[in-house]
């Protein structure tokens, strides 16, 4: 078995880019959830899955790259590609 520092290194990387997406995700759901309440919105749980689904879309697209490198098979599309070049 190898130990690789590396690899370490991303995956504390991502650990430390998950719990800052989930804190800004906590606080502008936190924020819009008590600004919907205060107002007596009826349709509050629309929005609110409605900002989840942008939040995921948003930080998957921005931080694919990062997980591709510690994980190199993440999809199946990524496992599809592999098997083409071998």
């Amino acid at each position: 078995m190898t130990f690789s520092l590396d690899k370490w290194k991303g995956i504390l990387t991502i650990s430390l880019t998950i719990i800052v997406i989930g804190s800004v995700w906590g606080l502008a759901e936190m924020t819009l959830g008590g600004f919907l309440h205060a107002i007596h919105f009826p349709y509050k749980g629309a929005i609110m899955v409605g900002l989840a689904i942008s939040f995921m879309a948003i930080f998957v697209t921005l931080f694919y790259a990062l997980f591709t490198k510690v994980f190199p098979v993440v999809s199946v599309t990524e496992m599809e590609r592999a098997q083409k070049e071998t």
